[in-house]
């Protein structure tokens, strides 16, 4: 034999008469110092994701304002647009042409027989 080699450590015990139980932890030891940095970086790690999520919040509700705004804008043009289409519209209307012609400068329209074509 060896000397100081243990051959027990290699044969199987067998126990008659008692149950057998794993001998298994069911949480590991954690070491006070690790789980209190786990703890403050998952702190951490909540309130900058809070921050964020806040700050684009106001990023949003910002750009829905904005856009509110511009449709308000957009909505009034378009309106100002449409009432200059219809006075452009009556401006160059012949009858308006005709009218302003006679007042302005003394103008008609000829009758049937004051035009002769060559």
């Amino acid at each position: 034999m060896i000397a100081g080699f243990n051959s027990k450590l290699f044969r199987p015990q067998t126990v008659i008469g008692m149950r057998q139980h794993v001998a298994v932890r069911a949480v590991p030891e954690v070491s006070p110092r690790l789980l209190r940095l786990v703890t403050v970086i998952l702190f951490t790690g909540i309130v900058i994701v809070f921050s964020v999520g806040q700050f684009m919040h106001g990023r949003i509700e910002n750009a829905a304002d904005r856009i509110e705004q511009l449709q308000t804008v957009r909505f009034q043009a378009g309106n100002e647009n449409i009432s200059l289409l219809a006075a452009r519209a009556q401006l160059a209307s012949r009858k308006n042409v005709v009218k302003q012609a006679a007042q302005r400068f003394q103008l008609v329209v000829p009758g049937k027989g004051q035009v002769r074509y060559l």
